[in-house]
């Protein structure tokens, strides 16, 4: 309740008044006076209409309405107002209720008509600039800064009375605005105005943050400090506190941020200054000092707080107690996000199964691009472990689909060369090579795959063919080892000869059996051929050091990186020379697949010293960040790949995913203008189809249908990818569907692949243009396909039931009933109900509605389903159970309005059927109370009515 004064000028009581009337006009004043607005509400529109001639009914009713519009009533203000405005008022009485009617209509959004009586008020009037500055501030209290900026401004034109409230208002609207140039104009001014008693708490703050948030700590903090010292116990005061502790923190001056935490110990604030440190270390990924600090503050519960310290526990490895505070923020707008790491979670406790039997639950999640490809990969990464290899194809290709690099494509290669067809594998394989021909990253592990499924299905020419290609153009260990293996089985022994001697024992062959083990996947042979060689006294010293060298390698693709770490950093402070940066890459890989990323940065950078791995290094940085969903540091670190490569490759592939770290930060200007460059400089890239795919993204959530189209119609003519061209054509066909463009989608589904699919759409125009002939040919089509068939038989269910043909309406309903799933079983069970019904089979009709509202609570058919299984069972002459069906709708909480009148009438009509006429009372009464009209009809049967 605002605190209101309402002085009424010359509310005198005169001695002739009546006593009553006397007595009412002191009790009003009584109740003003001690702040009990409701009732003196209620007690001045009794005044009102108890003496509506009184002398003072005018008075009253301004103080009624000006306590309305306190109490932000502004329906009920605006109707006193009004009428106030009817009666014989001074000018300046008359300006002061415009002032007062203006905000009120702004209150309840009528602008039209505030703006209307504006122009009533004379513009060289005072009360003129009070209404200016009145919108102005409504403008600004409810965030229309733009608007609020166009009024203020006006009361500056004016220079009177309020012009400095306006300076002060315009700095506010302009810095909640972001335009913090403005703000410290508006701020000047105001300071050299000449009003004396300047809110200098504010002003000093605002000048602060408006520095600070340009970037300028340097003039911020004298403002700050200023604030703090003059106001200590401001709330501008607290907040200069707080904001001087982002700032020191900022800085890394974490002992000056101390201080400003302890200057708010024991004020409401200082949870919000221990948030901000909690937050400081969580960004920085020091996750043990993060959970002291949010430990400190975690009894508040706010789902913010729980959220941050969730993930700190979840960063640490502390997956459980991650899991349980995630699960607590159900029911807050955390927990979208939270369900992302409850997955992965499950998933590093190697809870597999949870993960597939929750996999729905990302439909319902609103997550960024990233976060949606992990929690798919997640998903399918899981499937992989169970064996459910199917599963796991359909969810790895959706991500290859979001995303077609080349890790995505490498996991579908990997997924198809253990459980997929030969086909689809080369299929894969072709893509790999096609769009990335000059890729290391993945090639030799491909390969690898590739060749090892071949030799599996007894592919050995095929094997050999693919080993030989590799190294023609590479001379790998691991491959050499593979082609031994095909070459043993195939019994071509001078092949094996050619590239070892096999009879050897020597330390050499035996170096060699370990890379051999090692490229058949044999990891823990290959680590005793390697400790049988650097256990030997009689070695070499460049053998040993290659075996050295490769027991690190052997344990990355054990994928035993802790091995790798202790291994690889002994490797490097000793005396060996061989490959070192190579080491370090290993090292630097292992701590990025163990999500240690700062660790894995500390190598990048020194691998970066290495000319030949610079433009790689810096590369893995940004990707580094890119991996902790640090988009603002991976723009920043990819920019700098794009500036300092040497080679074309990273300078493109840099440029791209500094776009596409724009893109998932939503600055959609900045990821227009680094796209455009990229196209610029590389017309041909092998990203201008994510470019598109992100682009049509763009422009469908501003609804530009034309540039989407044109956008989508590019992509299909460049992409050379089947899987996109299609996905651009689908777009284009929903897009005309949408436009109800008939002519040019239909042209356009002639496009697609796939008859079902073009079958689909067809009927799905026809049917819009009311062309049903057309479209159930097209839906007959559609009866025999695996995943149209429900859409098919229920829109030919729909149309013979329209056509009152219940046969046929019937037969195409229940092929929707017999199916194991589908979203139109709800309506296909209502229908057969309907039909049962028409046909005067009440009894199958009232089991077929119940089990639409039992097995479909919340569909859109429950309420209509239960009223007509009560209905059915009237028609029936079974008035008991239809009175409990009546009842249970009538207790609904939601079911209190739109169907309150109609259950209270079958209610008293089925009571009184039943000669329960004490329960057709009890109804009747609460019919009467919520619509006399209504009830009257009924008063009869009940004595003397109501």
């Amino acid at each position: 309740m605002k605190k209101v004064s309402i002085f009424l000028a010359g509310f005198l009581i005169c001695s002739n008044l009546l006593a009553s009337e006397k007595e009412d006009i002191n009790f009003l004043e009584e109740l003003f006076k001690q702040q009990k607005y409701n009732i003196a509400i209620n007690e001045s529109e009794n005044f009102i209409s108890k003496y509506p001639k009184s002398k003072y009914v005018k008075n009253v009713r301004i103080r009624l309405a000006k306590t309305y519009y306190f109490e932000q009533n502004y329906n009920k203000a605006i109707t006193y107002f009004n009428v106030v405005l009817t009666e014989k008022l001074s000018d300046s009485e008359r300006d002061d209720i415009k002032v007062y009617l203006i905000r009120s209509y702004a209150g309840v959004k009528n602008y039209g008509k505030a703006y209307e009586i504006l122009e009533t008020i004379d513009k060289k009037s005072p009360y003129y600039e009070k209404a200016l500055l009145d919108l102005g501030t409504h403008y600004l209290e409810t965030g229309k800064y733009v608007d609020a900026q166009r009024e203020l401004t006006k009361v500056l034109g004016l220079r009177g009375e309020y012009y400095n409230d306006a300076v002060l208002n315009l700095a506010l609207s302009t810095y909640n605005n972001s335009q913090y140039v403005k703000t410290v104009v508006y701020l000047d001014e105001y300071y050299n105005g000449n009003k004396k008693d300047k809110n200098f708490s504010l002003m000093n703050y605002l000048y602060g943050s408006s520095y600070y948030k340009m970037n300028d700590s340097e003039k911020a903090i004298p403002y700050f400090k200023k604030v703090i010292e003059l106001y200590p116990e401001s709330s501008y005061g607290k907040k200069s506190l707080l904001t001087m502790i982002e700032l020191y923190l900022n800085q890394s001056n974490v002992r000056n941020a101390e201080v400003s935490l302890s200057q708010l110990k024991g004020t409401k604030e200082e949870g919000e200054g221990i948030k901000i440190f909690a937050d400081y270390y969580t960004v920085r990924g020091n996750y043990q000092n993060s959970i002291k600090y949010y430990e400190r503050i975690i009894s508040s519960n706010k789902p913010d707080i729980v959220y941050g310290y969730a993930f700190s526990l979840y960063k640490l490895g502390r997956e459980q107690e991650a899991i349980s505070k995630f699960k607590s923020l159900k029911g807050t707008k955390y927990y979208n996000q939270s369900i992302y790491y409850i997955f992965a979670g499950e998933y590093k406790l190697k809870n597999y199964r949870w993960v597939i039997e929750n996999k729905e639950l990302q439909k319902s999640l609103t997550l960024n691009k990233s976060d949606s490809e992990g929690l798919q990969t997640i998903i399918a990464n899981s499937a992989y472990e169970l064996k459910n290899y199917g599963l796991a194809r359909q969810y790895y290709e959706s991500v290859y689909l979001s995303n077609p690099n080349k890790e995505n494509l490498y996991k579908l290669i990997v997924l198809e060369s253990k459980s997929g067809t030969i086909s689809a594998m080369n299929s894969k394989f072709n893509d790999y090579n096609n769009k990335f021909p000059t890729d290391q990253e993945y090639k030799k592990n491909i390969y690898l795959v590739v060749g090892e499924r071949y030799y599996k299905d007894g592919n050995l020419e095929e094997a050999r063919g693919l080993y030989k290609n590799y190294l023609s153009q590479d001379r790998d260990v691991n491959i050499i080892s593979n082609l031994i293996a095909v070459l043993l089985e195939e019994k071509n022994y001078d092949g094996v000869m050619e590239l070892l001697n096999i009879q050897d024992s020597s330390d050499e062959n035996t170096y060699l059996k370990g890379i051999a083990s090692m490229g058949m996947g044999k990891y823990d042979e290959a680590d005793i051929y390697f400790k049988n060689i650097l256990t030997s006294e009689t070695v070499s010293k460049d053998i040993k050091e290659k075996a050295s060298y490769n027991e690190v390698k052997n344990y990355f693709l054990w994928e035993k990186y802790d091995d790798v770490i202790l291994k690889g950093q002994e490797y490097l402070v000793g005396e060996n020379l061989y490959n070192l940066d190579e080491i370090v890459d290993r090292i630097a890989l292992s701590y990025f697949r163990l999500d240690q990323m700062d660790k894995s940065r500390e190598y990048l950078e020194k691998l970066k010293l290495v000319p030949e791995y610079s433009d790689y290094a810096q590369f893995q940085i940004a990707e580094t960040y890119y991996n902790q969903k640090d988009f603002t540091k991976a723009s920043e670190e990819y920019r700098k790949s794009f500036e300092t490569a040497t080679k074309d490759e990273y300078k493109e592939k840099a440029l791209y995913w500094e776009a596409n770290s724009l893109h998932n930060l939503g600055k959609v200007d900045e990821f227009k203008i680094k796209t455009a460059k990229l196209l610029e400089l590389y017309p041909n890239s092998s990203f201008k189809d994510n470019i598109l795919i992100l682009n049509g993204e763009i422009l469908s959530n501003v609804g530009d249908s034309k540039k989407v189209l044109k956008n989508y119609e590019e992509l299909y003519t460049t992409s050379k990818n089947h899987l996109l061209k299609e996905e651009a054509v689908t777009k284009i066909v929903e897009i005309y569907n949408t436009e109800k463009n008939y002519v040019e989608g239909l042209k356009w589904i002639e496009k697609l692949n796939g008859e079902e699919k073009k079958s689909y759409y067809r009927a799905k125009f026809y049917d819009q243009k009311q062309e049903y002939d057309k479209a159930n040919i097209e839906y007959q089509k559609l009866l025999s396909s695996k995943d149209y068939k429900d859409y098919a038989a229920i829109n030919l269910g729909n149309y013979w039931y329209r056509n009152n043909n219940l046969d046929k309406a019937k037969e195409n309903y229940i092929i929707v009933n017999n199916l194991e799933s589908s979203q139109y079983k709800d309506i296909a069970t209502f229908q057969l109900a309907s039909i049962d019904e028409k046909n005067g089979n009440h009894q199958e009709a009232i089991r077929s509605f119940t089990k639409v509202y039992i097995l479909y609570p919340n569909g859109n058919y429950a309420l209509e389903a239960q009223i007509k299984v009560a209905e059915n069972y009237e028609k029936i002459g079974q008035f008991n159970e239809a009175i409990s069906q009546y009842n249970e709708l009538n207790g609904k909480e939601e079911e209190k309005g739109k169907y309150k009148k109609f259950l209270l009438e079958k209610l008293i009509f089925l009571n009184l059927k039943t000669e329960n006429k004490v329960k057709a009372e009890e109804y009747y009464n609460n019919l009467v109370k919520l619509d006399v009209t209504a009830s009257e009809k009924y008063k009869d049967f009940f004595k003397g009515g109501n």
